[in-house]
């Protein structure tokens, strides 16, 4: 993986799992403009973003539904060997998937979020 993950918080009931995320892998938070608050940059509209993050060969971590993700880069796909990782996040940081790229980091990527997601609950539970 060349490029560093941008993470997309597409609302802000994902914040809070995009803001570990971003910790985690030390990316910056692309949110939607108008729904997404303290975030490095913002976007109208997501299809058109995931496509410029894409093409530009910039690993994608959504925390979002898997579809957005999909549609997105749908138009896009031609070389499995080639393409950045894509990874989908619920808001709730329940599961994290893989859904392309895996020739390109894209499992070695959701491995490393759902290790640190998972120790950060660890050490949350232990605080409380």
């Amino acid at each position: 993986m060349a490029l560093n993950p941008v993470v997309l918080c597409l609302s802000q009931s994902g914040y809070k799992t995009a803001r570990k995320i971003a910790d985690i892998l030390g990316s910056q938070i692309h949110g939607r403009e108008g729904r997404v608050v303290d975030v490095e940059a913002t976007f109208e509209n997501a299809l058109d973003h995931i496509r410029v993050l894409f093409s530009s060969g910039t690993p994608i971590v959504g925390v979002c539904a898997a579809g957005i993700l999909v549609r997105g880069v749908a138009p896009l796909l031609v070389d499995k060997l080639n393409e950045p990782p894509v990874v989908a996040v619920p808001d709730d940081g329940s599961t994290v998937i893989p859904l392309l790229g895996g020739h390109r980091g894209a499992n070695r990527l959701a491995r490393q979020i759902a290790i640190g997601l998972e120790l950060m609950h660890q050490l949350q539970l232990q605080v409380i």
